[in-house]
């Protein structure tokens, strides 16, 4: 039998999971640490029950009995069909330096999320801004709190950057009509591409390797809170009536995202406060609370979606109206958000007249041009 096979004769030694991760090197990805990363093509998009990788080295039983570090020097991170030699080389170098970490804070932690700064000759060329966000996908570092720890980290890893960069390659390329005007924010960060950079390794058990490939995806640096933190921070204070107008304007330009995300044949399947993020945050008063009179003065923030490594692909709408499904449509019968309905007052579930008169005063009038006709009739319900 070939030597590279040798390993499926002898007798199963499972690791636990400290002697798997016992060769990991500490996580470089701190405030300081400095990096040149190049342009890459993803893979096509692929789900964890995919199987993309297959061989002896990408067999479960094997993988539970060597480290981490081996498992991925074994199972180097998948290249798009057709990538050539000077795609995967290309001189088009930038360097990024973290400055610092929005998440993945501990040292097992999946996807790591830094800002960072952009510095180089071909930023000129390339149009990108100086700082942006860097979501590293290294597969060394990926988590072990899931119950199959020991499955092919590298499985994982090229699984979530290759659907997150599909979503946001796709967002990049469907023209959408803004709610309000052309020139309103987007409602997901801008997307800088697909990139790649090495990490230097000497390894005894596979000699033969001297750097590992690391993915990352840049988009744009959104400075704000995402609902979650808004909400564990002003929780008490986000329930008095006068903050409810607040908090039912964020959730209009929620509704007017998901529509959009929709239109463009994308379904997010983790729509949680802590995936939604405004800019500005909140204003606050000097000792620090919820400034809900000063608020009002404000114009609305934007609502940025984030974090696509869970969702999905659909084909782009039929027909020649390319605008969104009204949110009027879309929320006639309110649906379930377990992790979003704590924002919501109690009447948005358990009053539909009341939750009707609201969508159509946010998505009515001369708003419901930015959408495709209303299916609904309004003719039954008393706007005042």
């Amino acid at each position: 039998m070939p030597g590279h096979l040798s390993h499926l004769l002898t007798p199963v030694n499972r690791l636990d999971r400290d002697q798997h991760m016992k060769d990991n090197p500490p996580r470089p990805y701190r405030p300081g640490y400095k990096f040149s990363a190049r342009p890459h093509k993803p893979p096509a998009a692929f789900w964890h029950r995919d199987s993309p990788r297959t061989g002896p080295y990408a067999d479960e039983i094997w993988l539970q009995s060597v480290t981490r570090m081996e498992a991925v020097l074994r199972n180097p991170p998948l290249e798009a069909k057709g990538t050539s030699h000077r795609v995967l080389r290309s001189h088009r170098t930038i360097t990024l330096k973290i400055t610092k970490i929005l998440g993945g804070k501990k040292d097992y932690d999946d996807v790591y999320v830094a800002v960072c700064t952009v510095s180089g000759h071909s930023t000129r060329y390339l149009n990108l801004p100086s700082t942006v966000v860097a979501k590293i996908y290294d597969l060394v570092y990926y988590s072990l709190r899931r119950k199959n720890a020991y499955l092919n980290a590298a499985h994982k890893a090229d699984g979530d950057y290759s659907r997150e960069a599909a979503v946001h390659e796709r967002l990049s390329s469907t023209k959408t009509t803004s709610s309000s005007s052309s020139t309103s924010p987007s409602f997901t960060p801008t997307y800088y591409g697909a990139w790649t950079f090495d990490v230097a390794v000497s390894y005894p058990a596979v000699p033969k390797v001297e750097s590992r490939a690391v993915r990352l995806l840049l988009m744009e640096y959104i400075s704000g809170p995402s609902l979650d933190r808004v909400w564990r921070k002003y929780l008490w204070q986000l329930f008095i009536p006068s903050a409810e107008e607040y908090r039912m304007t964020i959730w209009a330009a929620v509704l007017d995202a998901q529509a959009r995300l929709a239109a463009c044949g994308v379904k997010h399947r983790d729509e949680a406060l802590r995936n939604i993020v405004i800019c500005p945050g909140p204003a606050e008063t000097s000792d620090g609370s919820l400034d809900i009179v000063k608020q009002k003065l404000l114009p609305p923030p934007r609502v940025v979606e984030i974090d696509f490594e869970k969702s999905g692909l659909r084909p782009l709408p039929g027909g020649r109206d390319s605008r969104p499904e009204n949110p009027i449509d879309r929320e006639w019968v309110a649906r379930a958000f377990t992790e979003l309905g704590g924002w919501l007052p109690y009447w948005y579930h358990h009053d539909a007249s009341r939750r009707r008169r609201w969508l159509v005063r946010q998505f009515g009038g001369e708003k419901r041009e930015a959408y495709r006709p209303i299916k609904q009739d309004l003719g039954s319900l008393h706007l005042q």
